[in-house]
């Protein structure tokens, strides 16, 4: 068995030579011309043409690179040169001692070509022949291939970019990517932004391809450019306002990777937009919030943006969502969005954000490497635009920094499209979302495969998108946009303008226009030159109207003709709103005394005039208001959590206006805007609330809730299925779950939405949320779904793990129990006869293996009989009773007729086709070998699945195959199948043969068993994770999974650990820290993936103050006691102080960029004893008086912090039990480590610096670029520990780091 781990930056180098090796021979044995170019074709530099040299290399006339041997030589270099004509013109600081030379030709005219070689290189020679200098060089020119050298490609993974057929595929069911990249490769003025799980950003095929804010200092935990989020580099994560792009999923670093991976770089994978820069924005591991993507969009439209891949989405609208997209469209942007995964129409079922009904969206299916539709993907000829790849699907992963795999997924369809609109934006970028929409859909491959099923019943094509660009050619299919776009909000009772464009390549000046309204009435549309239209016969069509005072939903069929095109029929739906009721002062709205929830849009508020500028807000805009008289006295919250806006709100008091007193607002600290406000409310008193929006772009749903005695909701909610139960076997292959989530009381901001993730797939978002309901299509056998409620203040629910268990329709039969034996005869002896007649035809004895009573006979056992090729004579009879099997190495079945075959109860469908007339083999392996069946003589078109279990109803499923690939091009094939799989010596499998879609008719198997080295891989996942891949399909004796590998397959492994666990490395049979591994299985191997607690914390349950360093007065200070804690048995109080004293309690730590918590609980008198929480000396937080258990949360940036706890009592008087008390702590500790050398007995050791009681792997150098393992050590309390391992200065120069695993 061989382990192949990530590669270290040699490993990377040494790829890069040779890929560069490989490209370099490519290009000349495919293109021999490519060396007779003439010099007249070749580059200039400053008026002198480039150089050629004997060998067809082409060089630059006049620089050269030098390598020093020390690059502090770099002075002597300088002296080297002076006065030879040769200027030094750079250093290339990642390649210490790289230096880039310019030769002045002086006195050699520039047409001089061979003075000019000669003098080039005689320089050359001088600077090879100096002592200081390792190297020199000519500047080659390496002349552009478009043919990239990594290896994904030259291995033919990408056939979504370029299929040759490899695999099953078909020839050219691709997007035509080599020929697209004749024309571009794609610009780095073309931003892409990948709005997805996160990126992982130090991926070797991504790191160079990231956009990157010039702007912002990174690492210094500051947010140098004032955009809202702190080193945000690449991108922003918009949960934690900061540029943390870590992919825990993958998704979103599999998207990137399709999108715009890098190439020629000795890499493992190219993009589709070598050359586009790529920025992420980051949601969460469950799905993508709408305030992150709100985010998203804002920053993209800042930062010039203009492709944006959304492999997201779920079956709620979203008003606020649908504005979000238009606006970014009006920016520029074009997104590109997953039709979903449910094998839904979506024509009935809509799913968003493909579903918007915008210029600047395009919906896309996924297809298979035969250009059929993917069998899980959401289709719809009005609601889905065009197919794309989205099938086996390779790309870049986030387990490690040269991770690649394999996914399915329109998710994986839609950055194909991404990555042809990034070069489409290349070429043209002037042109408008309206016409690359266009182009884009007027190049597809038509396929009949997808007739009905997308828009343009097409297939994206990169080439065919681009070779259009250059001019445009009216194709008679017109494009349309309108303005303000299908799905707007309007408002009531207004002047509305209406303007439809029409496009077909060019603009179309001659166009009819009508709108027929729900009510009846026509609108004809006007290109007169006359308000509102602009300009006289252009392509911009005008209607004005007057909108309904009621509010109601609008809906217009357009109709769009021009002489010559095809009739043009779009159907925009409105929705008629009124001003906000509340949106003055004296109108505010009364909210119930008990306080609750109250929901409002304020797209149409305004600011009165003299109104405040509410919490400190610039330019505050769109403010509602509502009055509110406490039913009772106490602490209180005005919260926004769940706004779609990034809300305003301030408490005021006073009867007008003009006399307002601001009690309390949601003011700015670092920066940062909390959702809610909290101030002591008295019973009886008019309170005045307003909420506003920071700047009219920030505009829509807004979630108050107002209660005395609340606090932030940090309850998760809980959701209950109501059907269907858990557990259920059906034969129906879509379902719907439904169930309902409840946000628990108190403090409850509602449930936001339900997302439910399917076999470990991205997740989806149900319809409804308290009372929800999702429709899923099933994979044949065991789903696993993952539901979990999300509620408005983002807390996120226990998952709920429910399986379905889809089969086959009901039909008595009993086919299973009858299957028939391949490749076998079996024959009872009667101790008389030794000649056997066979089944099968047999040329000699190597296509033959024979068992007597289970021992195998030697060939001179046997003999194949010389006049026929059926027929064996054993040397020695076998005694009467003997069981003789003949294992034949080839097998022709007898043909059977399927007419009267039917399927059984809980048989499963096989292949995921419903088939419907069922019969079934048997084969048991009689030594190691791989097994391959494929069905024979029939015109029936079938599928087949291998299985092993002894009940139909209880089958595991090895794999399955509806058409074999390698017979697609034979005539007259009917859709034959095959399967092939690797079994030890043994294995008993079976084999099921159905007609397509319950196809009858005569068909027989033909089967191989071919003798190889089998081995098996047997996975544990121990306890706290599990196993994400690969699957392991067979079971033995003791329940174990494993699957049976031929020699020398390569397996990915990937071990997930659950969540407040992490993953701790393998044992068994492989002994390593990296996960995921590739293994080259060349023997039996059995590992487990072991799992370790992840935590930063202190609950005090040790008893005493050893988890952290604390540090607090002896005699007063702060202590664990067990008397009352929040949860367990111990928590930490206060110290004993009279009047006027204090008792303080402190923690220095190094942090990372986070959220920190602790639980508080006071008993003290009201406003005069209190707690103060504090962080490096400056007041964060107050308690006083009696409060209960309560979570309190703030955030830390990198770097060292002291945090502080101060219970302080007044001069006099004591109530209650006078003191305070906090537990489970938890703090975002950074696990920096420093390192030095220190004298020990015999040499030296490493002393580490670290976080005490975490573990650091000391590994050592000689070059700073290959890291060793040295020793692992575990930091003392004191905070430093020393290696056990000593180090020999003697033995030359060495470096070491310390890793926190």
């Amino acid at each position: 068995m061989k382990l192949y781990l990530g590669n270290n930056f040699s490993n990377s180098i040494a790829m890069f030579f040779k890929g560069c090796c490989l490209a370099f021979a490519f290009l000349l044995a495919a293109n021999p011309k490519a060396i007779e170019n003439k010099n007249d074709n070749l580059p200039e530099f400053n008026g002198i043409s480039t150089l050629v040299l004997k060998e067809g290399v082409s060089i630059h006339p006049s620089n050269l690179l030098v390598r020093l041997k020390n690059s502090n030589d770099l002075p002597e270099l300088k002296q080297l040169i002076e006065g030879k004509d040769i200027d030094f013109k750079k250093e290339f600081s990642f390649l210490p001692g790289l230096v880039l030379l310019e030769v002045n030709h002086t006195g050699i005219n520039n047409n001089a070509t061979a003075e000019i070689k000669k003098s080039l290189s005689e320089k050359l020679a001088l600077l090879s022949e100096a002592q200081i200098i390792k190297y020199a060089e000519y500047d080659v020119i390496d002349r552009y291939t478009k043919t990239p050298t990594d290896s994904a490609y030259i291995s033919e993974d990408l056939w979504g970019l370029n299929n040759t057929g490899q695999n099953g595929g078909s020839f050219d069911a691709d997007i035509d990517a080599p020929e697209a990249w004749d024309l571009t490769t794609g610009s780095e003025d073309v931003i892409v932004v990948v709005m997805d799980s996160g990126l992982h950003v130090t991926h070797q095929d991504l790191k160079n391809q990231l956009w990157i804010n010039e702007d912002e200092v990174p690492n210094n935990g500051r947010d140098d450019d004032g955009d809202g989020f702190v080193d945000n580099i690449n991108g922003i994560n918009p949960a934690s306002n900061d540029g943390d792009l870590a992919d825990p999923v993958g998704h979103g670093t599999h998207v990137a990777g399709t999108i715009g991976a890098s190439a020629n770089d000795g890499g493992g994978h190219v993009g589709i937009a070598w050359n586009v820069r790529l920025m992420g924005v980051k949601g969460g591991d469950y799905g993508i919030s709408r305030s992150a993507q709100l985010a998203g969009i804002d920053f993209a439209i800042a930062e010039g943006a203009t492709v944006v891949n959304c492999s997201f989405g779920g079956l709620n609208y979203s008003q606020t969502m649908f504005e979000a997209f238009a606006a970014g469209g009006d920016a520029g942007i074009i997104f590109s969005c997953a039709s979903g995964n449910d094998g839904l129409d979506i024509d009935s079922v809509t799913f968003f954000p493909a579903g918007y009904d915008l210029e600047c969206v395009i919906s896309v299916a996924a297809s298979d490497r035969r250009d059929e539709l993917a069998y899980f993907s959401n289709y719809g000829f009005m609601g889905v635009d065009l197919a794309a790849p989205g099938v086996d699907i390779y790309s870049t992963t986030s387990s490690a920094d040269d991770a690649y795999e394999l996914q399915d997924g329109t998710s994986m369809a839609a950055p194909h499209v991404s990555g042809v609109l990034a070069l489409m934006r290349s070429l043209q970028p002037s042109w408008g979302n309206l016409e690359i929409r266009e182009q884009l859909l007027a190049s597809v491959d038509v396929l009949d495969s997808l007739e009905g099923l997308v828009k343009t019943s097409g297939r994206l094509n990169a080439f065919s998108a681009l070779d259009g660009m250059a001019i445009k050619i009216p194709d008679g299919n017109m494009e349309i946009s309108i303005s303000p776009p299908s799905g707007s909000m309007l408002l009531a009772s207004a002047d509305q303008e209406f303007f439809v464009t029409v496009i077909d390549g060019e603009p179309v000046q001659n166009a009819t226009v009508i709108g027929i309204k729900d009510d009846g009435n026509n609108l004809y549309f006007n290109n007169d030159g006359d308000a509102p239209d602009v300009l006289r016969k252009d392509n911009i069509y005008s209607y004005y109207m007057k909108l309904p005072d009621e509010p109601r939903k609008m809906k217009v069929t357009l109709l769009v003709d021009s002489p010559g095109k095809k009739e043009l029929i779009r159907v925009v739906n409105y929705e008629i709103v009124p001003v906000p009721l509340n949106d003055n002062f004296s109108d505010a709205i009364k909210l119930n005394n008990e306080g609750g929830l109250v929901e409002a849009f304020n797209n149409f508020a305004t600011i009165e005039p003299g109104e405040q500028k509410h919490s400190l807000a610039e330019n505050p805009t769109a403010s509602l208001w509502w009055n509110w008289s406490p039913a009772k006295s106490g602490q209180a919250i005005v919260d926004l959590s769940g706004s779609d806006i990034s809300g305003i709100v301030s408490i005021y008091y006073g009867p007008e206006m003009a006399d307002l007193i601001e009690l309390a607002a949601n003011i700015p600290v670092d920066g940062k805007r909390e959702s809610y406000v909290n101030f002591n409310a008295q019973r009886g008193k008019t309170y005045r609330i307003v909420v506003a929006s920071q700047s009219a772009s920030d505009l829509g749903y807004i979630r108050l809730r107002a209660e005395v005695g609340g606090i932030v909701d940090e309850n998760p909610p809980y959701l209950a299925i109501k059907s269907p139960p858990n557990g259920l076997v059906t034969s129906e292959e879509r379902i719907e779950i439904l169930g309902n989530a409840v946000d628990p009381m108190p403090n409850a901001s509602g449930v936001r939405e339900v997302q439910v993730r399917v076999n470990g797939s991205f997740a989806v978002q149900a319809i409804g949320a308290e009372d929800w309901s999702i429709p899923l299509l099933l994979k044949n056998g065991i789903n696993s779904i993952e539901i979990v409620a999300i509620d408005f203040s983002n807390n996120i629910s226990k998952p709920t793990i429910m399986e379905i268990d889809y089969k086959a329709p009901d039909v008595p039969n009993d086919h299973f129990g009858n299957a028939d034996h391949l490749n076998m005869q079996v024959f009872v002896a009667d101790g008389k006869i030794d000649e056997f007649s066979l089944s099968q035809d047999v040329k000699n004895q190597d296509e033959l293996h024979v068992e007597i009573n289970g021992v195998a006979l030697t060939k001179d056992g046997y003999a194949l009989d010389n006049l026929s090729n059926r027929k064996i004579t054993i040397t020695k009879a076998p005694a009467k009773g003997s069981e003789v099997k003949v294992f034949y190495k080839n097998w022709l079945s007898e043909i059977v007729n399927t007419k009267k075959a039917t399927k059984e109860t809980n048989e499963p469908y096989h292949a995921d086709n419903e088939g419907g007339s069922s019969v079934w083999w048997t084969f048991t392996a009689p030594f190691d070998g791989v097994l391959s069946v494929r069905t024979i003589n029939t015109k029936v078109d079938t599928i087949m699945a291998l299985y092993q279990g002894s009940r139909v109803g209880d089958l595991l499923l090895i794999q399955s195959n509806d058409d074999d690939e390698s017979l697609k091009n034979l005539e007259g094939n009917p859709g034959l199948s095959r399967v092939d799989q690797a079994l030890a010596k043994g294995t008993t499998v079976k084999i099921a043969v159905d007609g397509f879609g319950g196809l009858k008719g005569d068909l027989g198997v033909s089967s191989v068993f071919t003798a190889q080295e089998v081995y098996s891989l047997l996975i544990k996942s121990g306890e706290n994770g599990s196993l994400k891949t690969p699957s392991l399909p067979f079971q033995n004796s003791k329940g174990n999974r494993f699957g049976l590998y031929a020699g020398d397959s390569e397996v990915e492994v990937i071990a997930v650990a659950d969540e407040g666990y992490e993953f701790a490395g393998w044992s068994g049979s492989i002994n390593s820290l990296d996960n995921p591994i590739r293994l080259v299985v060349t023997d039996d191997t059995d590992i487990k993936a072991n799992f370790s607690p992840r935590s930063l914390s202190d609950d005090f349950e040790s008893g005493g103050l050893a988890r952290l360093p604390w540090s607090t007065d002896k005699s007063d200070g702060w202590f664990v006691q067990s008397q009352v804690s929040l949860d367990g048995e111990y928590a930490l109080q206060s110290g004993s102080i009279g009047d006027g004293q204090v008792s303080e309690i402190t923690v220095s730590i190094d942090s990372s960029n986070g959220k920190g918590s602790f639980y508080v609980k006071l008993d003290s008198e009201l406003n005069w004893d209190k707690l103060t929480f504090l962080i490096d000396g400056r007041i964060i937080e107050q308690w006083s008086g009696q409060v209960e258990w309560n979570k309190y949360e703030f955030n830390l940036s990198d770097g060292s912090h002291r945090l502080t706890w101060r219970y302080q009592k007044d001069f006099a008087n004591s109530i209650g039990t006078d003191s305070a008390w906090i537990d489970n702590i938890k703090l975002p500790l950074s696990l920096k480590a420093s390192v030095g050398l220190v004298s020990s007995d015999n040499g030296h050791k490493v002393r580490v610096w670290g976080v005490r009681g975490h573990r650091y792997n000391v590994q050592v150098s000689d070059d700073l670029i290959t890291w060793k393992p040295f020793d692992s050590v575990i930091i003392d309390a004191d905070g430093i520990t020393e290696t056990e391992l000593e180090i020999d200065t003697k033995d030359g120069a060495a470096y070491f780091r310390a890793v926190a695993p």
